[in-house]
């Protein structure tokens, strides 16, 4: 692993000191950002332009390396030959903390999804994954895999040998190149992925901060698009005691609530077909198993940052960088390339109109694109097109992956307040903001009517595009009105007063809500009281209505340090109240009584004690102002209406990461694991074994082996009929004594038997005499077939 992590930090070096002379205007941690971004723009091409050559092997890792250490330290003493000022100490203020506030919790909780759904081996020795990825994550591994053992480039399918890879295969070079320098699959999948997920989420906020100006619009804006979610909740709640779906489902299965959210297999407020909500989580659905998604949105946002840089601010620095990114971005993911096509060209038509198609306007347009198209053009019609035309994918389709509500409603339901605020961000912010908004609608509406795969569901990889621009409108607005509204009822309100205000409240919340909730432990504990769905949203959205508050208070009175000390006590006993409360909820979800941690109620009884004491100390010496009871409900109604907003948006997407958090599933067992590498070693790379096309067979995952066919699950979303080959497959376990054509056909020089296999009635008559073992666990065994 450690070879893996400093051959990325070598690419990831190098990008930043090039970025330090193609980004030398651009804020500090903007430059940091982006040059990590060509880092790993790097390491997924250089080697790809080495293995046209020569194959992708080592050589061209090595070569890669060279080149990437070279432009670096060209770039580096240019830029300090040029101006030497500007390597000084970068410096922070207060605010731009604001920006690590949200980014490094959200990047921890994509490392921490990602270590423990991809392939987690547990103490017994058996591999288990997570309920997202349990379906790509085979494929993806098969692609890493066949690139790094068979060299072969450009790669072919090892699911479907002799058949080009018909989808964005640039998006696993880099893991590859990191099984090639000798790091394990697991490591070389999640030192990318970590790393593109830490892109992904650091693009997304300078994005917004680039538009939006301010950092608190830019991180509602943020917290929006990895969190933002629908009316999914009301339906899974059953809030409205109507019955119905969920309803059949806990009574046929004899579930609660709470079980069918933490075990059920795609049964979330955000994925239940049936009800039509069809609108994921983008961490859990998106970036965590879709990694050409995930790649592709790494570098998507540094373009749409650069190019709002351009469009909308005439930084002319921003066009050679921004052609030359997007013109690399068709093989890493198709669908960012067409996203960003679609918006630079309405921004184009857009500005050129305004600035009533100025000369030198209308180059610099000309430049971008033309070379991002000539950069493009070789993959487009290379592999893209080929792709496409080989499988009919473009085809017309209106409404997306509705199929059970009106048009209006789906969207609704699935988008819930951010869908019903866009209207009325769209007309009440300024023309610009509107401007800029207008190539989201471009690609919303282009999304609505084309669907550019066979599988339906995939357009929302246009439709998220459209989604973050929707959530940078919504932040902006929900600021402006609440700014509105605050300034003019809190005209003659100090800060003071409003710290009075939250005391307040804090003060009878923090008794009431603690009194509630030790009573409700004691009397029923056994019973599980968080179990029934009503009563654990009303304690979580207590708890956290209680936290927003006690922040609202701290940061209200930061100027004056002897209040911001008063509240530390209650803001802390919010954070731990909350936190008990998820231990309550799931230590009754798993039927383990809560008298194990009784330390819990008692120490939440001294630091509730401490808090309370602690609010009634600070109203007592508040007592000589005499206007605070005239200005006690303004702020506690606003962060009240600003929390009650925030949790509708979110609460659908928490309980799907909740869920997420939670799952795992056993892929291969310890045996499994051992035949695996056996026949890793006792096989050549190119060799095509006769294996089940389950999709986590024991050969093309984790070994870099072909198999004759894979499964038509993924195959058939990329325009390949798999049902030939499944019954020559299906007769050469049946009848190989008469199918000895068909093994030649194919090159097959192994068999294997394992569990899966075992469904075919199998000839081991044959198979003993004409074959050799050459590697065997109590999972199964490999045979060479002579001929």
């Amino acid at each position: 692993m450690i070879g893996g992590i400093l051959f990325t930090i070598l690419f990831a070096i190098s990008g930043m000191l090039i970025s330090e002379v193609v980004f030398a205007k651009h804020k500090h941690r903007n430059r940091l950002w982006l040059g990590l971004a060509i880092g790993l723009m790097m390491l997924t091409w250089l080697p790809c332009l080495f293995a046209f050559m020569i194959g992708f092997s080592k050589t061209a890792q090595f070569l890669a390396a060279i080149v990437s250490v070279v432009a670096a330290l060209f770039c580096a003493v240019l830029r300090f030959v040029w101006n030497r000022r500007d390597f000084r100490r970068p410096s922070f203020c207060r605010r731009d903390w604001l920006c690590l506030i949200v980014i490094i919790p959200i990047a921890a909780l994509c490392t921490v999804l990602l270590d423990t759904h991809i392939l987690k081996t547990h103490s017994d020795g058996s591999v288990w994954v997570g309920q997202v990825t349990y379906g790509d994550l085979a494929m993806h591994l098969g692609f890493i895999t066949s690139i790094a053992e068979q060299s072969a480039f450009p790669p072919q399918y090892s699911i479907f040998p002799g058949h080009a890879l018909n989808y964005p295969f640039l998006c696993e070079t880099s893991g590859a190149s990191l099984l090639q320098i000798g790091t394990s699959v697991r490591d070389a999948y999640l030192i990318t992925a970590v790393y593109a997920c830490i892109l992904v989420v650091t693009g997304v906020y300078a994005f917004f901060e680039q538009w939006l100006k301010r950092k608190p619009r830019a991180a509602l804006a943020t917290i929006l698009f990895f969190f933002g979610g629908g009316f999914g909740f009301f339906y899974f709640f059953d809030l409205s005691k109507s019955g119905g779906t969920i309803a059949s489902m806990l009574s046929a299965n004899g579930q609660t609530v709470s079980e069918l959210l933490l075990d059920g297999f795609y049964q979330t407020p955000t994925n239940i077909p049936a009800l039509g909500l069809r609108w994921v989580n983008p961490i859990v659905d998106m970036m965590i198993p879709q990694r050409a998604t995930l790649f592709g949105w790494a570098f998507l946002f540094p373009c749409l940052y650069l190019l709002h840089g351009f469009a909308f601010e005439n930084k002319k620095e921003n066009v050679i960088p921004l052609a030359v990114i997007a013109g690399l971005l068709p093989m890493i993911h198709t669908h960012s390339f067409l996203a960003l096509g679609v918006i630079s060209a309405v921004y184009c038509i857009s500005d050129l109109i305004a600035a009533r198609f100025n000369r030198r306007r209308l180059i610099q347009w000309l430049a971008y694109a033309v070379i991002a198209c000539a950069l493009a053009m070789p993959q487009l019609f290379l592999f893209t097109f080929r792709q496409t035309t080989e499988s009919g994918m473009v085809r017309f389709h209106l409404n997306w992956g509705n199929e059970t509500d009106s048009y209006l409603w789906f969207y609704i339901k699935n988008l819930g307040l951010i869908f019903l605020l866009m209207p009325f961000a769209f007309f009440v912010l300024p023309k610009r903001d509107r401007k800029i908004y207008s190539g989201a609608i471009a690609l919303w509406i282009i999304a609505e009517l084309i669907e550019f795969q066979p599988n339906d569901y995939d357009n929302n990889k246009l439709l998220f595009i459209w989604f973050a621009f929707t959530c940078g409108m919504v932040a902006k607005f929900l600021s402006v009105i609440r700014h509105r509204i605050v300034g003019r009822m809190l005209t003659k309100c100090s800060q003071q007063n409003a710290a009075y205000s939250y005391s307040v409240c804090i003060a009878v919340l923090n008794a009431l809500l603690l009194l509630y909730y030790l009573f409700k432990v004691i009397r029923d504990s056994k019973t599980g009281f968080l179990m029934q769905p009503g009563t654990a949203l009303t304690v979580f959205f207590s708890a956290g209505l209680l936290l927003a508050l006690c922040i609202g208070a701290l940061r209200r009175v930061y100027p004056d340090k002897r209040h911001a000390f008063a509240l530390l006590l209650p803001t802390a006993f919010s954070v731990w109240l909350i936190v008990s409360l998820t231990h309550i909820w799931l230590k009754q979800y798993t039927e383990t009584a809560y008298c194990t941690s009784d330390w819990y109620p008692v120490l939440t009884i001294i630091i509730g004690t401490a808090s309370l004491a602690a609010q009634i100390r600070d109203l007592v010496a508040a007592g000589r102002n005499q206007n605070r009871r005239r200005f006690l409900g303004v702020p506690i109604a606003v962060s009240a209406a600003s929390f009650l907003l925030l949790f509708t948006m979110t609460i659908s997407s928490a309980l799907t990461i909740a869920r997420e958090w939670k799952s795992e599933y056993q892929v291969y067992t310890e045996s499994e694991v051992r035949l695996s590498e056996q026949i890793r070693n006792e096989t050549e790379p190119d060799a095509v074994i006769l294996a089940n096309s389950y999709h986590w067979n024991l050969v093309t995952p984790l070994t870099g082996r072909s198999i004759v066919t894979g499964t038509g699950t993924f195959l058939h979303f990329h325009g390949i009929d798999t049902s030939e080959r499944e019954r020559d497959v299906r007769l050469m376990y049946t009848d190989p004594q008469n199918h000895a054509d068909l093994f030649a056909k194919y090159g097959v020089r192994y068999v294997l038997i394992s569990n899966a296999e075992r469904g075919y009635e199998i000839d081991y008559t044959y198979f003993n005499t004409h074959g050799e073992v050459v590697a065997k666990t109590d999972a199964g065994y490999l045979l060479r077939i002579s001929q």
